[in-house]
């Protein structure tokens, strides 16, 4: 089958919008009266990126062209006096209008951007109330449509309301074949991709220019009631032919990619050392740099879940009573859109609960396998992943997807000691634990009681022979035990005594109070978790942070600057004049069809030795207990990208 590649607007994958009705036939359409079959047309639109001055939630980018590839196409038809209460009417395959070849013979090159399409579908069957849209895109993989009904593979039971499909999880990560259609081309990968959810405001008043670069307001909040997900359709527009549906429209319908992306890249200049040495030492030189998204959730629901969404309305109190809802777009998508009412414009929505919202402990996968992550002057490329999110008592490492780094530097295998950031090769480094046990008063006790009567005995490195061990997980270089040295021996010492010795305490002690790291042929090794909301580099790159200088930065959920403790530990995120859930949900965390687009400005410090795929240290701390070791800045566009900056 042909595939139909749509380049355009990312901001939420694909627009299905309204077409003009300057093509109505001028006789009078023939609507349909309930009997036989009736014919309703979606039409497609793709406009071009829409302009936009916030460094916000509507910030917009293209993408790729194979993520727009669309392979196949199906609608779910949904009856009933409401969303929450519409069943399914039918379910069916939509045969999409292909483009014309180019000169060259190839379907939608890339500097050909396709801007209108339409798709055509049947309504039969008895309205009850309300009709209403879902569209599925690159389906197949994903639910079975036929006869009238659709099954999500790997089940038995029929989709029956759109509950039933979006409490529904599965692996939907591009390259797991049961969730990308595919077909025979597997170098291409199809995004699966579905409605997008979407909020009207009709209980306030949006900004009316939408340019500002503050976050559109309302007289009042936003409620959970103005979120839809299912696109209404006017039922005054089902005619008895294609031809007359073709030519008036009756719905648009707003779809978005079911995944996540990342994509990392590195300064090349302030990110081109590892600073932080101490006594002196050169800088090392980054000679590259790769990279993973890890602690990846592993199951994602089907279609978009919004959970209990209360939290459409809040706002962080670091605005005061200049509310700013950073769960809704303040960029309208259009002013035609079929949400609730006709030509209401409408908003991106920017939250979504996953299957382990509140769960603790809940098990994430390792991750994928390291790229090269280019400087920045280049293009990187992207990574696709599960949306991970997760209410406030959860924001904690063990729940955060992040990147791993990998950096390999021009210093050869060298060691730490105490976390310190002195490089030291590895005799000077093993002189601690060696200097430690001999030093150690039970230790020259021990060996002083073995003395032959009139004898003395002064100690030094030498007074021991340890055997040591590295430990592949954690690199650290420790004593596995000692025999005495060469210059113990029955001269002066009653050898028999000495041999009975046990020195366990002494080594353990060592081991404890000196942590020798191991770093083997100068790689080292960083995390970044992805920020949604936040914008952690913004408040610690300045003495003096604001509420108009968060917003500007895109921090929509700022730390409140009046709270001079942040979460560490077993500390929970607190609350001031609000609950800590309205000050800081959505800090961190993964929302699909959003782009994190991680800058790694500088290397402030070493980092780990070791490669922590698939391992989280220090579970339970919170996401804001960040550790100076990188400067890392994310950008979060609506493909939407939220571009991210670390320090590390």
């Amino acid at each position: 089958m042909k595939k139909l590649s749509f380049l355009a607007l990312a901001a939420v994958g694909l627009l299905f919008g309204a077409c003009s009705d300057s093509n109505v036939d001028e006789q009078s359409p023939s609507n349909w009266d309930g009997e036989g079959d009736g014919f309703i047309s979606l039409s497609i639109n793709l406009p071009t990126t829409p302009t936009s001055t916030r460094a916000a939630n509507d910030n917009y980018d293209d993408g790729t062209t194979n993520e727009y590839n669309v392979q196949d196409a199906a609608l779910l038809l949904f009856t009933g006096a409401s969303e929450s209460e519409a069943t399914l009417m039918s379910a069916q395959p939509l045969a999409l209008p292909f483009p014309e070849k180019d000169d060259d013979d190839t379907e939608t090159p890339a500097d050909n951007i396709t801007t209108s399409y339409q798709a055509v579908a049947k309504v039969s069957g008895t309205i009850s109330g309300n009709l209403y849209a879902l569209v599925v895109l690159n389906y197949k993989q994903v639910l079975t449509v036929t006869g009238g009904t659709a099954t999500i593979v790997g089940g038995t039971t029929p989709v029956t309301t759109l509950a039933s499909i979006q409490s529904t999880a599965a692996n939907i990560v591009p390259g797991n074949d049961v969730f990308t259609n595919k077909g025979t081309n597997t170098t291409s990968n199809y995004f699966f991709m579905t409605n997008a959810l979407l909020q009207n405001l009709e209980t306030g008043t949006p900004a009316t220019d939408h340019t500002s670069t503050e976050q559109a307001k309302t007289t009042d909040a936003p409620e959970a009631g103005n979120i839809q997900t299912l696109a209404l359709v006017d039922q005054n527009k089902i005619y008895r032919t294609e031809e007359e549906a073709k030519a008036n429209p009756a719905t648009d319908v707003y779809v978005e990619r079911a995944v996540a992306k990342a994509t990392l890249t590195y300064d090349a200049t302030s990110a081109a050392t590892i600073q932080g040495n101490t006594g002196g030492q050169a800088a090392l030189n980054v000679s590259g740099v790769e990279w993973a998204i890890d602690n990846i959730e592993p199951a994602s629901f089907i279609v978009r879940n919004p959970g209990d969404n209360a939290y459409i309305a809040y706002s962080s109190e670091a605005f005061g009573t200049d509310n700013v809802y950073r769960f809704v777009g303040d960029k309208a998508m259009g002013k035609t859109a079929t949400l609730h009412n006709y030509f209401t414009p409408v908003y991106r929505h920017y939250w979504a609960i996953d299957p382990v919202y509140d769960v603790a402990n809940a098990s994430r996968t390792a991750a994928q396998a390291l790229l090269p992550a280019p400087k920045y002057v280049s293009t990187s490329t992207p990574l696709y992943c599960n949306e991970n999110t997760f209410n406030v008592a959860n924001q904690k490492y063990e729940s955060t997807t992040r990147a791993v780094i990998k950096v390999t530097t021009d210093g050869g295998t060298f060691y730490t000691v105490n976390g310190g950031q002195t490089r030291y090769n590895e005799a000077n480094a093993k002189t601690y634990l060696v200097t430690d046990i001999v030093e150690n008063d039970n230790f020259q006790t021990k060996i002083k009681g073995c003395l032959l009567s009139g004898h003395s005995y002064t100690f030094s490195a030498s007074s021991i022979k340890p055997t040591y061990a590295v430990d592949d997980a954690t690199a650290q270089v420790t004593i596995s035990s000692i025999t005495v040295g060469d210059d113990i021996t029955a001269t002066d010492f009653d050898m028999s005594a000495i041999a009975a010795l046990n020195f366990t305490d002494e080594v353990d002690a060592a081991n404890a109070n000196f942590k020798v790291l191991k770093y083997t042929d100068g790689v080292v090794y960083y995390e970044a978790r992805f920020q949604h909301f936040a914008n952690t580099y913004y408040e610690m790159s300045t003495t003096t942070p604001t509420a108009a200088g968060a917003l500007a930065a895109g921090d929509l959920a700022p730390w409140n600057f009046w709270e001079t403790t942040k979460p560490s530990g077993t500390n929970a995120y607190p609350g001031n004049a609000k609950t800590a859930e309205e000050n800081y949900l959505g800090r961190w965390g993964m929302v699909r069809n959003n782009w994190y687009d991680v800058t790694v400005s500088a290397f402030k410090k070493l980092g780990s030795p070791v490669d922590p795929t698939g391992h989280v240290d220090n579970p339970g701390t919170p996401d804001d207990s960040v550790e100076d070791y990188i400067s890392v800045k994310i950008h979060v566009l609506s493909w939407a990208k939220r571009t991210q900056q670390w320090i590390l």
